[in-house]
């Protein structure tokens, strides 16, 4: 209650609200207060994320999920996904960036979630983006974000994303060019998105999504837009 009263205090008298999404920007006009507002996207620094073209094949898609494994996150249902794709024939391995979360094992162990997913430790941006050019696709089904920054680093990497369709995403993915979207809190739709992913994966040029990624989140676009707000106002 505090920090919504003293939010509401300060969006008062602010000219406007820069918001991360435009999903973002409505929330905050509808919950808190009504103020004029402008989304400007994150970034995505493509020094340390970027394509690597020359991965060797592998005869087991890996797809990749890197968060922090809270209820947010919707970890769980993209487990039973996972397990429903294994059990339709298809061989698939997820490799997970996290912290260890006892409950995540006891939910694996309660659901039988078959031994194909190898957890990694959280990891510096470096290694992460090494993690997400030796994988196939990410995942991330959230069941809300305020932006999702992993995406983008993953599309610069050249992988194509699977996302839940909350609409924070709709604003960064391109629906069968830089991923895909699947309903939410549905393990299944999300499980039937993942076997398309893994059956079409020739359709996904990573030169592609790494260029039309690297294009529109790089450093100097984004601060241009920054730099024409505060040239309004200085």
């Amino acid at each position: 209650m505090a920090f919504r009263f003293l939010t509401r205090r300060v969006l008062k008298h602010s000219s406007l609200l820069v918001a991360v999404s435009d999903h973002l920007a409505k929330m905050i006009n509808q919950h808190i207060i009504n103020v004029p507002y402008m989304d400007i996207p994150s970034v995505v620094d493509t020094n340390i994320f970027f394509p690597d073209n020359n991965i060797s094949g592998r005869s087991i898609f890996r797809f990749i999920h890197i968060s922090s494994l809270d209820h947010p996150k919707n970890f769980e249902q993209l487990l039973l996904a996972s397990k429903i794709v294994i059990e339709k024939g298809f061989k698939i391995e997820l490799f997970v960036h996290g912290p260890e979360r006892e409950e995540i094992k006891q939910f694996m162990q309660d659901n039988k979630i078959p031994d194909v997913v190898v957890f990694k430790k959280e990891a510096p941006q470096n290694q992460l983006a090494e993690s997400m050019r030796s994988a196939d696709a990410l995942i991330l089904y959230s069941r809300y974000e305020t932006f999702g920054n992993v995406i983008i680093e993953a599309n610069a990497c050249g992988l194509p994303v699977i996302v839940s369709d909350y609409p924070t995403f709709n604003e960064i993915i391109i629906e069968g060019k830089t991923g895909l979207k699947a309903a939410g809190n549905n393990p299944g739709a999300l499980a039937e998105k993942m076997i398309y992913m893994v059956t079409n994966y020739v359709s996904f040029d990573r030169s592609v999504i790494a260029a039309i990624t690297k294009d529109k989140y790089n450093f100097q676009e984004v601060g241009k837009r920054f730099d024409a707000v505060y040239s309004k106002f200085f």
